[in-house]
């Protein structure tokens, strides 16, 4: 009976070392799993904790500093909020507080910054692109095709197109959108006035005023565009063009004369 009950128990135990063993292994595969899925959440804190620790290892200093993409943007500026030069340490910079810093300068959208140890830094940069400029209260803007607000130091941009009047910023993108598809019309354009948050004036190199209706701008602009061709429109100095009125266009020769085509 003592042998049998030996048996049992030699015959249980590798079974139970099974369980204990099975439970073990799904332990640390459930351990590892969720470290994988730490690491890919946090993976950018990870990194920089891992580079971190090597450059401390290798003590890194800044040997060669790459900046792409950069047109408008001040370099000084650039420099600083970068805040490294050659020969300083690599130990402790952070990324993350360079982009940040880098990404509040004027002309920059966006910016990747990375650390190459064991000397490289790398800064890539995008940046907005100038489309107007742009009366704002008292001071004037260069602006993009979205209305953002680049930068109010806007010597060296006198030959982009003027914009005013409440509302301009955020219609400029329909507006050039129109223009631009005649080519003939956008190279002697030089302003335009947002009136009443309905409509457009134009002003072109000449002096000429073009009133644009509040209803379909474009096929008024496809109108001038066949008058100028026709009747050098576009050449009267302080003349005007009124497209207003739904059943005639309204000419005005400066101070000379008035008319209707």
């Amino acid at each position: 009976m003592r042998s049998t009950q030996s048996r049992v128990r030699r015959l249980q135990l590798p079974a139970t070392r099974r369980l204990i063993g099975g439970a073990v292994a799904l332990v640390v595969l459930g351990t590892a799993a969720a470290g994988a899925q730490w690491c890919n959440a946090n993976w950018d804190s990870v990194k920089a904790e891992g580079e971190e620790f090597i450059a401390r290892q290798i003590g890194a200093k800044v040997d060669r500093i790459m900046v792409t993409g950069m047109v408008n943007t001040n370099p000084q500026a650039m420099r600083e909020a970068l805040g490294m030069k050659k020969g300083d340490s690599l130990v402790g910079f952070s990324v993350a507080d360079a982009r940040s810093r880098i990404e509040d300068l004027d002309w920059v959208a966006r910016a990747s910054v990375v650390r190459e140890l064991p000397s490289t830094l790398k800064v890539e940069i995008e940046e907005y692109k100038p489309l107007a400029r742009l009366e704002l209260n008292d001071s004037t803007w260069v602006i993009d095709r979205d209305g953002t607000l680049i930068t109010s130091h806007v010597d060296g941009f006198d030959k982009l197109p003027l914009l005013q009047g409440k509302g301009a910023a955020a219609q400029a993108a329909g507006l050039f959108a129109l223009i631009g598809e005649m080519p003939e019309l956008s190279s002697r354009f030089v302003g335009a006035t947002y009136v009443g948050e309905r409509r457009w004036d134009l002003q072109f190199s000449s002096g000429v005023s073009v009133m644009l209706p509040e209803e379909n701008p474009g096929r008024a602009l496809r109108m001038l565009k066949i008058l100028d061709s026709r009747r050098g429109v576009l050449a009267m100095e302080n003349g005007a063009v009124d497209f207003r009125l739904p059943d005639r266009i309204v000419l005005r020769m400066g101070d000379a004369a008035n008319g209707l085509l």
